[in-house]
C-alpha cells in the first residue's frame, strides 16, 4: 500500500513538520470552506481554524483576486476566522509558483472530510503531549 493511504503515517508527518518548524502550514480555501458560498455550513471548518491558531500558519487561499480579496478580508475579520496572508505563501511573500506551499489543504473540492479528520487528530496528539509534559 502506498504510504499516502497511511493515516498514521500523515499523522506522523504532520507532527515532524511541527516539531522540526514549531508550525505546520495549513492553507484553506475562502469560498464552501470558510464562507458559506452556496449555503453550505461552514462552522467546524471555522472552529478547526482557530484550534489550529497555536500551531499553524494559516493561509487563505482562493480563486478571489484583485478587489474581491478586501471582501475575503472583511469576511474572515469580521466572522473571527484567523489567518496570516491571503493568497501568499506563509512568510509573506508572493506565491513564487502556481501552488502554495502547505502541509494541509482544507478545501470543499479537495478531500475537505479527509484534512478536517486529520487535523483534529493532529490537535488531539498536541494537546494530549502538551498535557504529559506540564504534568512531570
Amino acid at each position: 500500500m502506498d504510504s499516502f493511504f497511511d493515516r498514521d503515517r500523515q499523522l506522523d508527518v504532520l507532527l515532524e513538520q511541527y516539531e522540526k518548524h514549531g508550525k505546520i502550514i495549513v492553507a484553506f480555501d475562502f469560498d464552501d470552506t470558510v464562507h458559506p458560498f452556496r449555503g453550505n455550513d461552514c462552522r467546524q471548518v471555522i472552529q478547526l481554524l482557530r484550534d489550529l491558531r497555536p500551531y499553524a500558519h494559516l493561509i487563505c487561499f482562493t480563486a478571489r483576486f484583485d478587489e474581491k480579496l478586501e471582501v475575503v478580508r472583511e469576511f474572515l475579520v469580521s466572522n473571527n476566522i484567523p489567518y496570516d496572508y491571503i493568497n501568499k505563501e506563509f512568510n509573506g511573500d508572493d506565491i513564487a509558483v502556481k501552488k502554495v506551499l502547505y502541509n494541509q489543504l482544507l478545501d470543499d473540492k479537495a478531500g475537505l472530510y479527509e484534512s478536517y479528520l486529520i487535523l483534529t487528530e493532529f490537535i488531539k496528539h498536541i494537546g494530549e503531549n502538551k498535557a504529559k509534559t506540564s504534568s512531570l
